[in-house]
């Protein structure tokens, strides 16, 4: 929206949305079924709507009218190969990654699990002894203070 020039279109559509989405968790969680899964449904709503409203905001404004940066559906553009192609182009680093993400992760946790107790192990002697030793550090003063000061009945 920014690049297009208008500013200001994500203001007033938060402006908009944001008693609408208080509304809808309320209703949501409160007086449905649903309960606290209720409120992602609200969320989901809520996009949707903030997203008709972004689009009904920039259709009727006097800058995108002004500025002429779209140009309706144009379906012959759309399915144009050489459109197409330009389009991989843009997306297709984000499917790489995605998809190496994902093949990571099934792949390498049986992995990291076979080596997890030599780590574990390793950075908890580690920290074990750097807890051990502030928590007897913190006590010391308690300890002192108490054993001289013991009020018990005798």
């Amino acid at each position: 929206m920014i690049n297009i020039g208008i500013m200001d279109a994500s203001t007033y559509v938060l402006i908009l949305i944001t008693p609408i989405n208080i509304a809808l968790n309320v209703y949501f969680v409160h007086y449905t079924d649903f309960g606290i899964y209720g409120s992602p449904i609200a969320l989901s709503f809520t996009f949707s709507f903030a997203f008709f409203f972004l689009i009904i905001y920039t259709a009727y404004s006097p800058t995108h009218t002004q500025n002429g940066t779209w140009a309706g559906l144009q379906l012959r553009t759309v399915l144009d190969a050489r459109s197409c192609i330009a389009l991989l182009k843009l997306a297709l680093p984000g499917i790489l990654m995605v998809g190496t993400e994902w093949w990571v992760l099934p792949n390498f946790t049986p992995v990291m699990s076979v080596y997890r107790s030599t780590l574990c192990s390793v950075s908890q002697g580690r920290f074990r002894n750097r807890s051990a030793s502030s928590r007897s550090s913190g006590h010391y003063p308690s300890r002192r203070t108490i054993s001289h000061h013991d009020h018990r009945p005798k």
